[in-house]
């Protein structure tokens, strides 16, 4: 794991194409903006655990 300190407006780039901005900080929250080239995901990690326990659940359908 990489931990880096960056301030308002400073960058980091992901293998040359991802760039990852702070765009504002206030209290205890960080904005970023993220640019990718067409066809790269980003999710949220409370939403990939949502759907990961949701395909999980009794209720979900199961191909068979």
């Amino acid at each position: 794991m990489l931990v880096l300190t960056r301030q308002l407006g400073e960058e980091i780039i992901i293998d040359g194409n991802i760039r990852v901005c702070v765009v504002k900080v206030a209290r205890s929250k960080v904005q970023l903006s993220i640019e990718t080239p067409a066809g790269i995901r980003i999710l949220r990690q409370e939403l990939l655990e949502r759907d990961r326990d949701a395909a999980h659940s009794p209720n979900a359908a199961t191909n068979g």
